[in-house]
């Protein structure tokens, strides 16, 4: 049985098998030829872009969001928009394998700020749990917190910077 990673490499090439991302690390990017039929293809006719996306629903939303949505704006002549991100306190320790890039969903909530009277603070709480097939999880979110690759440990109260989900 032939694999995604192979069918994708003999109708186009593959051009990238496997990303830095958790979850979404078996993510592929590559290309489809134009189908050959009995005559020439039409003038300008090009490789179609191809996303093979991971089947967790995790590692699925990051894949797209990283590559697909800005791909599809692409296509569609316009240009995906930047989300101006949350800056946030997080609510606990954390740690995130420094060789990847780590995708966290979070919940955001306004809390009073200690340090000035009628202000609030943003607080991030990271999702517990395991496994990139939680969709309850990505259903609940507020949104991703993007930890880059290099950096693992983060102290609570450490500020940091929040991707709102789609809404």
């Amino acid at each position: 049985m032939a694999t995604t990673a192979t069918v994708l490499d003999q109708v186009g090439g593959l051009a990238i098998h496997g990303v830095a991302v958790r979850p979404g690390h078996p993510a592929l990017l590559g290309y489809v030829k134009p189908a050959r039929s009995g005559h020439a293809p039409a003038d300008g006719a090009s490789a179609v872009p191809a996303i093979g996306v991971p089947g967790y629903p995790l590692a699925a939303a990051v894949i797209f969001e990283l590559f697909a949505a800005p791909l599809l704006a692409r296509l569609a002549g316009s240009v995906f928009p930047d989300r101006m991100p949350v800056p946030a306190r997080l609510s606990c320790d954390w740690t995130s394998p420094p060789d990847v890039e780590d995708w966290v969903l979070v919940s955001l909530r306004s809390v009073p700020d200690p340090a000035g009277p009628g202000s609030h603070i943003v607080v991030a709480t990271p999702a517990r749990g395991h496994g990139a097939g939680a969709v309850s999880r990505l259903a609940r979110a507020d949104g991703w917190w993007r930890v880059p690759i290099g950096q693992g440990e983060f102290a609570a109260g450490a500020y940091i910077q929040v991707q709102p989900a789609h809404t």
